[in-house]
């Protein structure tokens, strides 16, 4: 299941990547990445969270915080990328690709930005918690129709 969901971000187009961070594939990952048994596989899950922050970043357009790199925070992500990066028995690959996506993802944004508030694309994100960890939480994203002045 890890490799076709990392096959799907790495070949999915942004709307099917955005459907899939909708379906709750963040959590898990985080989840995955934090007891990966194997280094390939931890290196899958990068990979997989690398593609979708990338695509947070691209609907983000700048005028937002990446939507996506808040839902990993939220999932403690950071707090395991940073573990990761703490763990000399890992390989430099694992290592190096972990902190790039601290530092090109994390670094220097102590704030959340309010979507809700500060909405200039009409996008409202949500979460809804679940309580089944293999679930991981479900994320939502929906067009939001009036304007916030």
């Amino acid at each position: 299941a890890l490799w076709a969901l990392s096959n799907a971000t790495s070949g999915g187009t942004d709307a099917q990547i955005t459907f899939l961070v909708n379906q709750g594939i963040i959590g898990p990952l985080c989840y995955f990445m934090k007891h990966a048994n194997h280094n390939k596989c931890l290196m899958v899950t990068l990979e997989a969270l690398q593609n979708i922050l990338r695509v947070g970043a691209k609907i983000s357009n700048g005028s937002n915080r990446n939507q996506f790199a808040i839902f990993v925070e939220e999932a403690d992500g950071v707090q395991i990328l940073e573990e990761i990066q703490a763990n000399q028995s890992l390989p430099d690959t694992i290592y190096d690709l972990a902190g790039n996506l601290v530092k090109d993802f994390f670094d220097g944004e102590d704030e959340y930005i309010n979507i809700d508030s500060n909405n200039n694309n009409n996008n409202t994100f949500t979460q809804q918690n679940n309580n089944n960890i293999n679930s991981g939480n479900n994320w939502s994203m929906s067009n939001n129709n009036n304007n916030n002045a």
